[in-house]
């Protein structure tokens, strides 16, 4: 039998380890952000609520850390950890010390047979049988600088947006009239792509110039 040039993995004596062919590994046992001595686990800060099992696919054979980054595919369980910190996420408010999962590979696909319902305490996404998505939150905030739906080709936008447009003209044309004129006439933009969907079925469009 053929067997890997794996370095041994520096396993902590409360682990319980579990190692495959090509550069698998299951570790059961506390949390560790890379080091032996590093994280709320035993060895590290030996916090007794810090049970972790670390599922890898693909690690570094010539090291005897964690490399969180960088291996390949990893399925991080911790009851207690710092997410944002150890795999380098910048984006959002960052936590630390919370039981939390992480998932990192080069790509990731979630795929329900008939629904997926994403729910946080003040946040959710359903996405039924039948493909409607239903999304409640307190705000949304895209961060892009196009936000397009439907045909990249489409040039018109549904009534709606251009009586939108309109209500917004007939405010600013208000609100000159209150302060004496406005130098510099206001500007709004709709960046809106109308979806294929809408033109299939002939609804009523407007374009804005």
């Amino acid at each position: 039998m053929i067997r890997d040039n794996i370095k041994n993995f520096l396993a902590r004596v409360s682990d319980i380890s579990f190692f495959g062919r090509n550069r698998s590994r299951i570790i059961i046992g506390t949390d560790r952000k890379n080091t032996r001595d590093s994280g709320y686990g035993d060895g590290g800060q030996n916090d007794v609520e810090s049970s972790c099992v670390d599922l890898v696919a693909g690690f570094d054979p010539t090291s005897g850390d964690n490399d969180l980054k960088n291996d390949k595919s990893r399925i991080y369980i911790a009851e207690k950890t710092d997410p944002d910190d150890y795999f380098d996420i910048s984006v959002g408010d960052s936590i630390s010390g919370e039981p939390s999962v992480v998932n990192i590979s080069d790509h990731i696909r979630i795929k329900g047979r008939k629904t997926i319902k994403i729910v946080g305490n003040q946040f959710s996404m359903i996405v039924d049988n039948n493909g409607n998505v239903k999304m409640d939150c307190q705000d949304l905030v895209i961060s892009s600088p196009s936000l397009k739906l439907g045909s990249n080709n489409a040039s018109e936008v549904p009534a709606w947006a251009s009586k939108v447009l309109s209500e917004l003209q007939s405010l600013q044309r208000s609100l000159n009239s209150i302060v004496g004129g406005a130098t510099v006439p206001a500007r709004f933009t709709i960046p809106y792509i109308a979806p294929t969907a809408i033109n299939q079925i002939g609804a009523t469009k407007t374009k804005i110039e």
